[in-house]
């Protein structure tokens, strides 16, 4: 037990270390294609987000009219009695 734990204490030593902020360096011929990449993700995302917020809208319709043809089948049932 005593040797997992020393063994786990060193191994905390050696990810203080050597984990730290790395500088992120991208060569200019790159920067075309990541600029590419970001925005096909998020056109991907805005048309999902679009299509989610469709989706919601006909929902939150579809149950209000719902609630509205239930609450005229009460009052109609309740005016012809």
């Amino acid at each position: 037990m005593e040797k997992t734990e020393k063994s786990l204490a060193n191994h905390h030593e050696f990810v203080k270390q050597t984990a730290g902020p790395t500088n992120l360096v991208i060569k200019p011929q790159h920067v075309d294609e990541l600029l590419k990449r970001v925005m096909t993700s998020l056109i991907e995302m805005q048309y999902n987000l679009e299509e989610q917020m469709d989706n919601t809208k006909n929902r939150l319709l579809m149950e209000l009219e719902d609630r509205c043809r239930t609450d005229v089948e009460k009052f109609s049932n309740n005016t012809t009695m």
